[in-house]
Order: structure tokens, then sequence, then C-alpha cells
């Protein structure tokens, strides 16, 4: 399976910084859900924009529309590489509209990883007290393997889990 032929997966582009709309949207839904991410500055239009050149075009890395039923942008998913490693980050769900969708991408995403990259080992990271979170990357394959502690102003505790299939 190819990325290129989801209906459900879209890859962000750099064209997403010519799309004011497409920046707002998903600037809108980082703000909603900042609670969830270890990084917590005051968003502006300017410093998201800023946001995306570096940690999304400025590593090595892809970051994917998940798509709803009618085509439109219902949250977003990411990954990174590192050597063999794949870390799947960034991942955000904006619309309530198409349940199931999200773990359907993640499925997607996680298959087409495999089936086209050389890797050993597919992990994530997530907040440790966000169950909703822990239980959605369980179903999906996903095996808590040991807490972190990050610690930026206040520590925030992660839990680290590992794809097993």
């Amino acid at each position: 399976m190819s990325l290129l032929s989801s209906k459900i997966l879209r890859l962000i582009t750099k064209d997403i910084l010519n799309n004011r709309d497409q920046v707002l949207q998903m600037m809108r839904w980082r703000i909603a859900n900042q609670r969830y991410y270890a990084s917590r500055p005051k968003i502006t239009e300017e410093s998201f924009r800023k946001w995306f050149e570096k940690h999304v075009f400025g590593v090595p890395k892809m970051l994917f529309w998940v798509l709803g039923d009618k085509g439109r942008p219902i949250g977003h998913m990411g990954l990174r590489f590192r050597k063999d490693l794949c870390e799947i980050d960034n991942v955000g769900r904006g619309d309530q509209q198409c349940k199931g969708r999200m773990g359907e991408a993640l499925d997607v995403l996680i298959r087409c990883v495999f089936d086209n990259i050389p890797i050993k080992k597919m992990f994530l990271r997530v907040l440790s007290d966000n169950d909703h979170a822990i239980k959605f990357y369980k179903k999906h394959g996903f095996v808590p393997k040991r807490k972190i502690i990050v610690r930026r102003g206040s520590p925030l505790r992660y839990l680290k889990m590992e794809y097993e299939y």
C-alpha cells in the first residue's frame, strides 16, 4: 500500500504555508488541544508558520492530513524518522466527524511504513494521564514500555509506547 494512493491521508507540503485557511485551521486545533503537547507557547499565526518551517519541514518528518468522508481535513498525524526508528507524532483530531477515522488512518500509516521503509521499531510518546489516547493506541497495537519525564517548566510525564506486530 502507498500513502500516495490513500483516500484518508494526504501529505502536508510546504504549500500549506500559502493557504491561510489551512494554517489557521491547524492552528485552532493546536490551541484547542495544547494541553497534550510538551511545548505550550502562546500561538500566533506567525509563530505557527515558523513552527512549521522548523519542526515539520526542517527535519526528517512527514505530516499528513487525516481526511473525512468528503475529503476535508478532520485531523493530522505525523511520522518522524531517526536512523532505523520511526516515531508516530503530532497526532491531533480537530473535527469530531467520521467516528473511527483517526484509527483507520493510523492503521494505514503503520501498514505503509512497515511495507515500504526498513525500520526496526515504531514508537510514540503520549502524556501519561491521557487515558483516552493510551486506550486508542493500545487498540491499534501499541504497548506501554516506560515512563519518561520531560522538564519544560513543570515536569511532564509521558508514556513511551512501542508498536508490536
